[in-house]
């Protein structure tokens, strides 16, 4: 669901679209829960703003190393958006375990980076479940830190991209007809919360092929758009979003290009 933001950025981190250009990609051979039948796979997305077609590109690739499960994203302006705008990327990593009770995966440490030119704005999120409790990191472009810390919820929580995979292997269940999901998430100082709506039949989203709409907290990801319309498919894939009002007042379009595996 990354975005451009108040400090201009990129409007896809909204979406729970992620990459791989940093983190190796390789595939498992032996599979051992769920989540081993996504390592390896890249998600390839393309970003339209206005009338300008590829003016970012963004990736999330998924990998299974000794630290845990990884879930990379990244997202960066290109062509006419970049000379117009300056450089903008923007990455997150979210690194998991795997509750077998549960059967679902569990964020150990979120990390988000921004960087325009030459400013880069860092946080991370780590999670200490024997102590029960999560710190927040700041970093701004100067060097100073800013750390907090907060006691975790007594109730499940995700970050956007634990989120995203949870969803790929079905732990919330198949899409419904209609309805609100409202997940409990921890990628900032405070919890928050996503409603995840689902618009029926003959709705004027689901009529556009539009099967789920994002909505969030502003501050979250500093967002200037907050609410997101995604089409998923069978296989719980995102293959189209549309952040609307993203930016300078426009929608920006994101689809899915191709999927790779290493």
């Amino acid at each position: 669901m990354p975005i451009f933001t108040n400090y201009a950025r990129l409007p896809i981190l909204l979406l729970l679209l992620l990459s791989c250009s940093v983190q190796p990609c390789s595939a498992q051979q032996q599979i051992a829960t769920p989540a081993d039948l996504l390592t390896g796979e890249t998600l390839h997305y393309v970003i339209d703003f206005w009338l300008l077609h590829g003016t970012a590109d963004a990736e999330l690739c998924f990998s299974k190393t000794p630290q845990g499960y990884i879930a990379y994203f990244e997202a960066e302006t290109r062509g006419l958006l970049r000379a117009l705008t300056g450089a903008r990327r923007e990455t997150m990593e979210s690194i998991m375990d795997y509750d077998p009770v549960r059967q679902r995966l569990r964020p150990r440490m979120f990390r988000e980076t921004f960087q325009h030119n030459k400013m880069i704005f860092k946080r991370t999120v780590s999670f200490d479940y024997e102590q029960g409790f999560f710190t927040c990191t700041r970093i701004d472009p100067d060097g100073s830190t800013r750390a907090t810390r907060a006691a975790l919820p007594d109730a499940e929580f995700e970050d956007m991209l634990s989120l995203y995979y949870n969803f790929r292997m079905g732990y919330y269940g198949p899409l419904p007809g209609s309805g609100m999901l409202r997940v409990q998430a921890i990628m900032k100082e405070q919890p928050s919360f996503i409603n995840i709506e689902f618009p029926p039949p003959g709705s004027k989203e689901h009529a556009r092929g539009f099967s789920a709409a994002l909505a969030m907290e502003r501050d979250l990801t500093h967002a200037f758009s907050k609410r997101v319309l995604t089409k998923i498919n069978p296989s719980n894939v995102l293959e189209k979003a549309l952040v609307v009002d993203a930016y300078f007042f426009g929608d920006l379009e994101v689809k899915l290009s191709r999927i790779s595996y290493y």
